[in-house]
């Protein structure tokens, strides 16, 4: 099986377009490992704010936010 990082070398896919599909890639990781760990990283329950459609946060969703954030702001 081939890595996302052989797949896009393989398809010669643009440089700058491999580097932001594996900067998503290592975000989705981070986001997963912090899933994994669950109530233990502190990822549960609400996150004391609200969205623009008025919706209560999610903790994970503004960690999401801040990973996505601060990865893509990278690239």
């Amino acid at each position: 099986m081939k890595t996302l990082e052989q797949y896009l070398h393989d398809a010669k896919a643009p440089d700058d377009l491999k580097r932001l599909l594996l900067q998503i890639a290592s975000i989705c990781a981070e986001i997963s490992g912090q899933t994994r760990l669950g109530a233990l990283a502190g990822i549960h329950g609400d996150a004391g704010t609200g969205n623009v459609q008025g919706e209560k946060q999610k903790k994970l969703d503004v960690i999401a936010n801040e990973l996505f954030v601060q990865g893509l702001s990278k690239s």
